[in-house]
């Protein structure tokens, strides 16, 4: 008599489904609630409170930070989050590849992204786009100037709305890549910059609440005279020529952060601008003196008691502290994001807003959680295979298998 004994896997499958669950679940527990907060209010998913004047940056990866080392901490929307402080909301509507001709590969006008930015009454609308139309696939001037015209009315049309500021694209390092024509993109800044097909859009619109942003010439222009603004360390783009570093995107955050200021669209003081000079102070040193370079004709600062321009709601009773040099570094950044975050003043930021230096230590714990399941479940697979193996024949027949007392029993059988 004997036994027939089946080989089957179940028990490392059931190992495998364990492994997926570790894996799971550390994905899910990796990420901090503080710095998912982040996340939601850098991607806009953070609701504005009632007082709020609220910001919406509309454009395409550039906006969307493509290219800093920190979407949520250093792409220009979150630099001007953290620089207004409380009584502002920054919305981050940027979409990668998107458009402003309604005949590009992807339309602004019919994302998502453009949709909800119109859904939380904005009061100040930034838009930056053009990029991605001078692809050769794309361009078309009048499908361009259509385009942008049609995302600008649509703002207008909305009473919230107070002012719209329309930025020149940056300039482009790299000629084709992606397909992207730098000539275009010069001819939509101009020369003179603000002569160009951005600047006949704005003028066209005819209205005192649309103004222009120079975002290109702050980024080095048709000379592409700020290298470090594309090229470096500070960047995840790979170094592309396309989307700007740490620091291009700190320039844009500049330039847009001036023309607010400029036509009184934020209740801040004077607008930064470098010194005199042949050699400009870096942009890093004049956000950590939070004050304009001195100057033969100083703009008198406007008084603490001046009512709310552009009809918008005071955020005087909210300000954000000033930003100083004193910020106390974290403690697990390096050297060059310690000064970053301090010239920018993202550790004064409001404390919904600031990203704890345990953002950083937990994307290694993440890795490390991840791994070690992986390991596991790969060697779930290699024992499953092994046992699926053994338990058939060469025909893919169930082998058989005989107990210990039917191998006896066969045995005595043959004597």
């Amino acid at each position: 008599m004997s036994r027939h004994i089946a080989n089957h896997p179940s028990a490392s499958v059931s190992l495998a489904r364990i492994c997926f669950a570790i894996i799971l679940t550390a994905s899910l527990s990796s990420a901090t609630e503080e710095e998912q907060e982040l996340k939601d209010i850098a991607w806009a998913k953070t609701p504005p409170e009632v007082d709020d004047v609220r910001i919406a940056c509309i454009g395409d990866s550039i906006t969307w930070g493509q290219g800093s080392t920190s979407i949520w901490r250093k792409s220009y929307p979150m630099l001007l989050k953290a620089k207004l402080g409380e009584g502002y909301w920054v919305g981050n509507y940027g979409k990668q590849s998107a458009t402003a001709s309604r005949s590009g590969d992807l339309p602004m006008y019919d994302q998502n992204e453009f949709q909800s930015s119109r859904f939380v009454m904005p009061n100040i609308i930034v838009i930056m786009l053009g990029t991605n139309d001078a692809k050769t696939a794309n361009w078309n001037q009048a499908a361009y100037a259509e385009g942008m015209t049609t995302i600008i009315q649509t703002f207008l049309d909305k009473e919230s709305v107070t002012s719209v500021f329309v930025a020149e694209p940056p300039p482009v390092y790299e000629d084709g890549a992606y397909g992207i024509q730098a000539d275009v993109v010069n001819q939509m800044a101009g020369s003179p910059v603000g002569t160009g097909f951005v600047a006949d859009i704005v003028k066209a619109m005819d209205s005192p609440r649309v103004f222009l942003v120079d975002v290109y010439s702050k980024l080095g222009g048709a000379k592409n005279s700020e290298q470090d603004m594309f090229y470096g360390n500070d960047t995840t783009g790979g170094n592309d020529g396309i989307h700007p570093t740490d620091l291009g995107h700190a320039g844009i955050f500049e330039a847009v952060f001036n023309a607010l200021v400029k036509e009184k669209a934020v209740n801040l003081s004077e607008p930064m601008s470098p010194p005199p000079g042949p050699v400009p102070t870096p942009i890093h040193v004049l956000l950590a003196q939070n004050s304009p370079p001195p100057s033969t004709s100083p703009s008198p600062q406007p008084s603490s008691s001046a009512p709310p321009s552009k009809g918008l709601p005071s955020p005087s009773t909210k300000a954000s502290p000033p930003l100083t040099k004193s910020s106390p570094p974290s403690k697990n950044l390096s050297k060059a994001e310690e000064e970053f975050d301090k010239a920018f003043g993202v550790e004064e930021a409001s404390g919904d807003f600031v990203a704890s230096s345990s953002s950083y230590s937990n994307t290694g714990i993440f890795y490390v959680a991840l791994a070690v399941p992986a390991a596991l479940l790969v060697l779930a697979g290699v024992r499953t295979w092994q046992a699926r193996k053994a338990s058939t024949d060469s025909s893919g027949a169930p082998k058989v298998v005989h107990s210990d007392y039917g191998s006896m029993q066969d045995e005595i059988n043959a004597l």
